[in-house]
């Protein structure tokens, strides 16, 4: 008998689990245990409103997550190039007098100093800088002298012409689908005349991109094909 028991194979030594470890254990268990039951419950959500209203049982269905699906709230700078470059060609400008303008166009009254400001921000050259420049293309116009009220000094003012608020108020109503751009020989951009601005981009390209973008405009809910572009002149008061 004992040669007997000495011949059966020993159980191999199993190393007893620490606390630690234990504890790791139980808390994965607890883990995977809490992810099931969510995972049965939105099941069960799920069966509730595929059986509601019908009689019929209907198979489960978990939810399918498409994939590149965006919810777009705003693309008002969709065509923002195109729009920039027409602006630019039909009123002969370049980009940092219309940045002028745009930001002159909720001032309704400024002075030079505060034409300064905006223009130590920007890379303008000598012209873009001075206010002359920009009387001179009309674009800008002298509202009031420099007085002395009650003994005060009041700097003379600026504002901005009914020309350069319409060429704001259009690239705005651009940029909110409320008109098209025009496509016929008026536009320099739908014409045979060179760009001459030193762009590699053919006129092919903007030709099919102002198509494309006055037919998405033509089916937005903003368009207003008579409607004329609205322009705030400001407060009419008499001249100090």
């Amino acid at each position: 008998m004992e040669n007997q028991e000495e011949d059966l194979p020993k159980e191999p030594y199993v190393k007893p689990k620490s606390k630690y470890r234990l504890e790791l254990e139980a808390k994965r268990e607890r883990a995977k245990q809490k992810k099931i039951a969510k995972r049965k419950a939105r099941a069960d959500e799920i069966r509730t409103k595929n059986l509601k209203g019908s009689k019929r049982k209907k198979r489960l269905k978990f939810p399918v997550v498409v994939r590149n699906q965006v919810t777009i709230r705003a693309d008002y700078l969709k065509y923002l190039r195109v729009i920039l470059v027409y602006i630019k060609k039909k009123h002969d400008l370049n980009q940092s007098q219309l940045d002028t303008l745009f930001f002159l166009y909720s001032e309704t009254y400024f002075t030079k100093q505060d034409f300064y400001k905006y223009a130590r921000i920007s890379q303008f050259n000598f012209e873009n800088k001075n206010v002359k420049f920009f009387i001179e293309r009309g674009l800008v116009e002298k509202w009031r002298e420099t007085a002395i009220v009650n003994g005060k000094v009041e700097k003379e003012l600026y504002r901005l012409t009914f020309k350069a608020r319409m060429i704001v108020s259009s690239a705005y109503a651009y940029l909110n689908q409320e008109k098209t751009i025009m496509t016929d020989c008026r536009n320099p951009l739908m014409s045979n005349i060179p760009l001459n601005d030193g762009s590699k981009t053919p006129k092919e390209t903007y030709e099919y991109l102002i198509l494309k973008m006055n037919e998405e405009i033509k089916n937005s809910k903003n368009y207003k094909p008579h409607a004329r572009t609205g322009v705030k002149t400001g407060a009419r008061t008499k001249k100090q």
